[in-house]
């Protein structure tokens, strides 16, 4: 067996590389929870000169104290396109402010993502926003903000890679604003797919685009996995017509209140059957409310809050909804139906309401924008100067740290922040949670999946091989092999204990399950040193696939990413 081994650790197919120059250190579990606060006035202008004391932090109705506190830095005017690699030119005396600004190769980056939904947005309504991209891209980008250029036609498409380069971002801009395609779903007000009023049945449409709805949400879910795992704000703005924001029970209502009454002969009676119909059509679609795209947001939501990413919604439609709210009317007008017969109280149809699932899609837009730490972009013609101050107020955060208080639950957490000064917006987000040791590997290993981003401090070796086929699959050993720690600032007992973490998918398919090999490592030897070697075997279909692996060596509690294409047999 030690010969066997030993030919194994000499052997291995590198899927790694070299290890990276890092000591070995103690394991610490200091569970901190970090939070940015970006507080504005009523202009909107970022507030400075806060002080710790004058900042109140509840967690689930809990006070918590402060375990650390910095201020927004301050950043200097930068040049219209400066070399990244030349240093910035040193400030006079006079100039330097009260803070001084770290330098700019130890800031973090701002990292903007730009997601334009066709399936959720009309071609017209693209291009208004896409005009106001091209405006704020006239101007070259700072050094510090990187941006990202997706669009999504039922599948995720990176136009743009991640950039700073303004130039190449407006040519993928006018790339996309070129590229024509009807939306899959109508803005709200609009939903239904039967312009001609002709004969269909509700509860098809409203099935439909219920199902439209979860997969205009599933791109916004893809697109928060291609921000890179590494420190700095992150921001996704998602621009839609505002459909994928209303519940399946505001979907049946716009439905229900778009589409032909019961006419001609028998109208009465009909209609009197058309309220039941309208009633049973809403039971139904609470209990989609309650298994289906609610549900879809919620993890969206919490995907954001677990990468730090705020999602900042962008409603590309125009206010004005096909004439449905009239001015010329009073009130009393608008609450009757053609011919001037009073409506049916039993039914929700009547064209000339004032559309409230518009104002619907706004609020749910609204909420899951506060809930990240977001803003909503409700007009388009906002768009331009929405991003201009978010570039402004890109290091205007407070950052916070408190310790959790409920270390070791593993659960979510509702955050509230207040003032003792009065009169400020507040930006935060909302909740957190602290991933356990297993979570945070498959976290990693999914990440990296989709950006991939190598980190290889424990020198892992890993290697697949192929084992023939079993039950018509092909079968794969995978080997993981990586020189022993040293025993000294362990605080695990039993040197050998490692967790091995794997994902795979093929070319825009679905995720597997993780692939858990952990265990107790073998040792083996190889010249003055000792290796710890653990393998298992997978079974999975054929094709080409992208491979994902988190290894921690429970010891010291140092873990290693690493990221490969191979092929199944």
């Amino acid at each position: 067996m030690r010969s066997t081994r030993l030919g194994i650790v000499c052997s291995l197919w590198i899927a790694g590389v070299m290890a990276d120059a890092q000591t070995f250190r103690e394991r610490v579990n200091v569970e901190l929870v970090r939070v940015e606060l970006l507080a504005t006035d009523g202009q909107g202008q970022s507030v400075r000169g806060l002080r710790p004391e004058q900042i109140h932090v509840q967690v689930d109705g809990r006070a918590v104290s402060l375990e650390s506190f910095e201020e927004p830095s301050v950043l200097p005017e930068l040049p219209a396109a400066p070399p990244r690699s030349l240093p910035a030119a040193p400030q006079t005396a006079a100039a330097i402010p009260a803070a001084p600004d770290a330098p700019l190769a130890n800031r973090h980056l701002f990292s903007m993502a730009i997601l334009v939904d066709e399936t959720s947005s009309e071609q017209s309504n693209r291009q208004a926003v896409l005009r106001d991209l091209f405006q704020f891209l006239e101007a070259p980008l700072a050094p510090d903000v990187e941006v990202l250029l997706m669009r999504f036609d039922g599948t995720l498409r990176v136009e743009c890679p991640w950039t700073t380069d303004a130039e190449r971002l407006r040519r993928a801009a006018a790339a996309i604003s070129r590229h024509r395609v009807a939306s899959a779903l109508g803005m709200p007000g609009q939903l239904s797919d039967n312009p001609e009023q002709g004969a269909f049945k509700l509860e098809f449409d409203a099935m439909e685009a219920v199902g439209r709805v979860r997969t205009s949400l599933a791109g916004l879910f893809d697109a928060l996995r291609q921000f890179p795992e590494k420190p700095g704000r992150k921001a996704l703005y998602f621009v839609t017509d505002g459909a994928p924001f209303l519940t399946p029970s505001e979907i049946a209502r716009d439905l229900i209140a778009t589409s032909p009454s019961t006419g001609g002969s028998g109208a009465v009676p009909r209609a009197g059957h058309e309220g039941d119909y309208d009633r049973d059509l809403l039971v139904d679609s609470l209990a989609w409310n309650r298994t289906k795209s609610q549900s879809l947001l919620t993890d969206i939501t919490r995907l954001a809050l677990l990468r730090g990413i705020e999602i900042h919604p962008v409603r590309s439609a125009p206010h004005d909804l096909d004439g449905r709210v009239r001015t010329d009317r009073g009130f009393h007008e608008r609450a009757t139906v053609a011919g001037g017969r009073p409506p049916d109280l039993r039914s929700l149809r009547n064209a000339a309401t004032v559309p409230t699932t518009d104002i619907a899609a706004g609020q749910g837009m609204e909420a899951t924008a506060e809930a990240t730490g977001g803003e909503a972009v409700l007009s388009r013609r906002m768009f331009e100067d929405d991003l201009r101050r978010e570039i402004s107020n890109r290091a205007a955060a407070y950052v916070l740290s408190f310790r959790d208080p409920f270390a070791g639950d593993h659960r979510f957490h509702r955050i509230e922040i207040s003032l003792e000064r009065k009169g400020m917006d507040l930006r935060y987000r909302r909740g957190y949670r602290i991933l356990d040791t297993r979570e945070s590997l498959i976290e990693g290993a999914i990440n990296r999946l989709h950006v991939p981003a190598d980190r290889n401090p424990l020198g892992v070796r890993l290697q697949l091989d192929s084992e023939g086929e079993e039950n018509g699959l092909p079968l794969v050993r995978i080997t993981v092999a990586y020189p022993a720690p040293p025993e000294a600032g362990g605080s695990v007992s039993g040197a050998g204990n490692v967790s091995i973490i794997g994902m795979c998918a093929v070319r825009d398919g679905a995720l597997s399950q993780p692939i858990d090999l952990s265990g107790k490592a073998d040792r083996a030897s190889l010249t003055d040193s000792t290796w710890l070697v653990r393998s298992g075997k997978v079974r999975l279909k054929p094709g080409a696939y992208r491979w994902s692996f988190a290894i921690r060596d429970e010891q010291t509690g140092i873990a290693s990413y690493l990221t490969f294409d191979r092929k199944l047999p």
